[in-house]
């Protein structure tokens, strides 16, 4: 079903099962890009803390690496539901375009820090 915020009716969401190779490139790009700039608003030895899920953890802790800065680890955020990508009962024909998985039992937080040099 659509997500509802404040009455309003957004379109449904993609599940990152069904993202392209240009759809995960323009995400490592992007990542990219945001990482290059954390430095200009983070003193020597900051911490960039982010949420991130299973799947897309890879590129975004790569974008930040590659940016040069230090992994320093990752925390787990225990996710207690079997509820994730499922439609409402026969929506199979208007949601079509969304895939059916279940969500992971964690969230990955990577933690980073700028180098102190």
């Amino acid at each position: 079903m659509p997500p509802k915020l404040g009455g309003c009716v957004r379109k449904p969401l993609p599940r990152f099962t069904v993202l392209s190779e240009k759809e995960l490139r323009g995400l490592s790009d992007f990542f990219s890009d945001w990482a290059r700039l954390m430095p200009r608003v983070l003193v020597p030895g900051g911490h960039v803390f982010i949420a991130s899920n299973p799947l897309l953890s890879p590129i975004v802790s790569s974008a930040l690496m590659g940016a040069k800065f230090e992994r320093r680890g990752e925390i787990i955020r225990l996710v207690r539901t079997l509820r994730g990508g499922d439609r409402p009962e026969l929506a199979e024909k208007e949601y079509d375009f969304i895939s059916v998985m279940p969500r992971s039992c964690y969230e990955p937080w990577g933690l980073f820090r700028k180098p102190l040099t």
